[in-house]
């Protein structure tokens, strides 16, 4: 079963690659500036299943999550909770927050939280530095850090979650629900706080302290709170010597509706995304 699956993603994977888009420019706060196209369930399951460090077991348990999203995708049963009834059950993970180093370093702080958390249980674990980080996965000041070098580090350095890419629908009457299930279901089933990739705007009823036309954080935690759902996040940026805008937040962990973080998922230059 696993090697006919193997052989009818490549099969499918062959046909995608040509219809793949080019690169495009962006000029991203922490993101890319050269920015590299969302990827198929399709294409990101070959990439789990090529990778030569991952055992038999980890490439099972990505296709099990993968297969998932496409049953979803193409409207048949899944392991998941559906859109209509997105699961909300109330979870907060103990995820550090690192401020990052400089205004670009956004995704290397992000990585770094991320390997703290699923690393907390094991003795004598030291996350690499922001530095080594960003060294690894091509961070500069002219491009900041592309979503799949972001992906690609934590998948390969962290064994809790298979991280995978899913597109988020400027619907809102599908798109709000498909973010909420995704987040939910990352922090509950997975345990693992997922990556949001947004852009940032301020005044009006946004409830964002600090404009920003690309960035990294991650969702730590979901709630209730008056009928609202709400995600804790843990914004590498918020507590920046020299950002602008507001400090209302004791710090960058702080809750926010999901409707702001829809918005500004959706309002990103280039993508409109989650990794989870």
């Amino acid at each position: 079963m696993f090697k006919k699956l193997v052989s009818s993603v490549l099969t499918i994977t062959a046909v995608t690659a040509m219809f793949t888009t080019n690169l495009y420019a962006s000029n991203g706060d922490g993101d890319g500036s050269t920015a590299p196209p969302s990827m198929s369930y399709e294409e990101q399951l070959e990439e789990f299943l090529s990778n030569e460090n991952f055992s038999d077991e980890r490439k099972q348990n990505a296709a099990e999550k993968i297969e998932a999203m496409i049953a979803i995708r193409d409207n048949a049963n899944s392991i998941f909770t559906t859109y209509s009834t997105p699961y909300y059950a109330t979870k907060t993970l103990s995820v550090p927050l690192y401020t990052q180093q400089n205004n670009y370093f956004c995704g290397p702080a992000t990585a770094r939280q991320i390997l703290a958390y699923t690393h907390i249980n094991i003795n004598a674990y030291t996350a690499p530095s922001q530095t080594t980080i960003a060294n690894a996965i091509g961070t500069t000041s002219a491009n900041g850090t592309m979503w799949t070098s972001l992906a690609n580090y934590v998948n390969n350095n962290q064994q809790t979650n298979n991280y995978i890419e899913t597109v988020i629908s400027s619907n809102s009457s599908v798109g709000l629900s498909n973010l909420q299930s995704h987040i939910s279901n990352g922090l509950n089933l997975y345990n693992a706080p997922p990556i949001l990739h947004v852009k940032l705007v301020v005044g009006g009823t946004s409830p964002w302290e600090y404009p920003t036309d690309g960035h990294y954080m991650n969702a730590t935690g979901i709630r209730m709170n008056g009928g609202t759902v709400q995600f804790r996040v843990n914004d590498p940026y918020y507590d920046f010597p020299t950002r602008n805008g507001t400090h209302n937040e004791p710090n960058g962990m702080y809750w926010i509706n999901s409707t702001a973080v829809y918005s500004a998922t959706i309002a990103h230059p280039f993508y409109s995304h989650i990794i989870w």
